[in-house]
């Protein structure tokens, strides 16, 4: 099951359990967490670290998935940034 919760909740819930990290993408909630000083990741930091630690082969085909089956948003540069720190960009 996954729950969904609002940027406020997340922080609200990482401070009170003082988290490490949380997990967040969105670029309001993200600048809220860091001005308290809240450590996080998104979810292609994640996907990278699966890959430094051999849990998935590559990340493009996990991002086309995305792209294609959600509505999460990466811009063709940030995209083109994981991918190069992923070992996987390439130009044509």
């Amino acid at each position: 099951m996954i729950v969904v919760v609002s940027d406020t909740t997340t922080i609200a819930l990482a401070k009170e359990i003082n988290a490490d990290v949380i997990i967040m993408d969105e670029k309001a909630g993200r600048k809220k967490a860091a001005s308290i000083g809240l450590r996080m990741i998104g979810l292609l930091g994640i996907l990278l670290q699966a890959k430094r630690r051999r849990l998935i082969k590559e990340v493009k085909p996990v991002i086309e998935k995305l792209d294609a089956e959600t509505d999460f948003y990466i811009g063709k540069s940030l995209e083109s940034k994981v991918l190069l720190l992923a070992g996987e960009y390439r130009t044509n």
